[in-house]
């Protein structure tokens, strides 16, 4: 029986958790399950409110990327890089909108995993691991955006 949270794959998860929640993606409260509550997901609330007006200026964006793009009549790879943008960050806030709503029981079916696995031995250092690994995803994020913006100057 896991009886430290902080060794569960929820607690190791939280931070990159949080950080996505800053970008309106999984609009669920209590999102890590911390000190026994579990994860609670409701239409009406904050975080999906802003949730469907991050989606809903996304697809304002991608109409008016290819109406300009269309109207200029210069189709082609480079000046449709904006509208796959666009389009890729609207379908991912669609999804992450769908993980949501089923989050709760996710999370409880990861929770009895995480019971039956610790019964072969404790899984130490996976909050530690699993910021690490949210670390390095964010850096390598980080330095491909610094990379791109500094090849349009």
């Amino acid at each position: 029986m896991i009886d430290d949270y902080s060794e569960t794959m929820l607690a190791g998860m939280a931070p990159a958790l949080f950080l996505g929640q800053c970008f309106s993606l999984l609009g669920v409260s209590n999102v890590a399950g911390k000190n026994g509550k579990k994860p609670e997901f409701r239409w009406l609330s904050f975080r999906m409110l802003y949730s469907f007006t991050v989606s809903a200026l996304l697809l304002m964006n991608t109409i008016m990327a290819l109406s300009d793009l269309l109207y200029r009549g210069d189709i082609t790879l480079s000046s449709s890089q904006v509208i796959a943008f666009y389009l890729s960050s609207l379908a991912a806030s669609c999804l992450y909108v769908r993980l949501a709503v089923r989050w709760s029981s996710l999370c409880c079916a990861f929770e009895q995993m995480e019971k039956r696995i610790s019964f072969y031995g404790s899984s130490k250092g996976l909050k530690r691991r699993m910021r690490f690994l949210t670390a390095v995803v964010l850096i390598l994020a980080l330095s491909n955006f610094h990379c791109q913006q500094s090849s349009f100057f």
